[in-house]
């Protein structure tokens, strides 16, 4: 989950978009001065600055100026009014700021902090459904499992070991298939990898192998995963039993 700080005041017209907000972001608030700003992005670099305008038009200024000047690389949301927006106008010309002119909805708020944290649109289109990593080096596997839970599971997809944790760093998952056999870095070596990772040990892992020789069954049930399948895959019996894991 990205790190968004919100510099203004928790005020009651704020509630609903940060409670919209939270189920994509870690939030940190911050009061709305230069010193607090500079403090918080020393302690901790966020992905995304959120500027609430229209509280102290001179501070806010400075913050404006801070970040543009010693944080550029971090990306900057200001919310505000047409007016409230004006004296930042050159500020908008760079690539690092963007402004959500008030009034606006929650949900295009929502839009514009994840495309500026540079979040793929399905990362919060699909918030509140189980999340579910398929790892395959095989690309017809991958596709057709997705087709299969994508009506109702929010999926990722990885071609590798290596691009599984980078996926799963992104969005922990709820449940990954892990195809067993995988050039470089198998399933067993990504499994032994996530067993002895305290944070990802108790994600379920459901194998997938296309070989039905009982001394790989064997070794593959000997590691204790929730589950496995021989491939093709059936759409039917894999939905049943992701549901009975999560």
């Amino acid at each position: 989950m990205k790190d968004l700080v919100f510099i203004g005041k928790k005020k009651n017209t704020n509630r609903d978009m940060l409670e919209m907000l939270e189920e994509v972001f870690q939030i940190d608030i911050v009061e709305p001065t230069k010193e607090s700003v500079r403090k918080r992005i020393q302690l901790e670099t966020p992905d995304l600055i959120l500027l609430a305008l229209g509280n102290d038009a001179e501070e806010e200024s400075q913050i404006i100026n801070l970040l543009n000047m010693d944080f550029i690389n971090i990306p900057v949301v200001t919310l505000g009014t047409e007016y409230e927006t004006i004296p930042f106008n050159r500020y908008y010309e760079s690539s690092q700021f963007a402004k959500a002119v008030m009034p606006i909805g929650n949900r295009h708020i929502l839009d514009l902090c994840c495309s500026m944290a540079g979040m793929e649109p399905d990362f919060y289109e699909d918030r509140g459904k189980k999340h579910i990593l398929i790892v395959d080096d095989n690309a017809l596997t991958l596709r057709n499992i997705k087709g299969m839970l994508s009506d109702k599971y929010s999926v990722a997809v990885a071609i590798s070991g290596v691009q599984a944790f980078t996926s799963i760093g992104r969005k922990k998952p709820d449940l990954i298939l892990l195809d067993y056999a995988m050039p470089v870095t198998d399933g067993k070596q990504v499994f032994e990898m996530l067993r002895a990772d305290v944070e990802y040990s108790k994600i379920p892992v459901v194998f997938l192998t296309s070989v039905a020789d009982e001394k790989v069954v064997v070794e593959l049930l000997s590691m204790k995963p929730a589950g496995y399948f021989l491939k093709p895959v059936k759409q039917k019996k894999l939905l049943e039993t992701i549901e009975t894991i999560i």
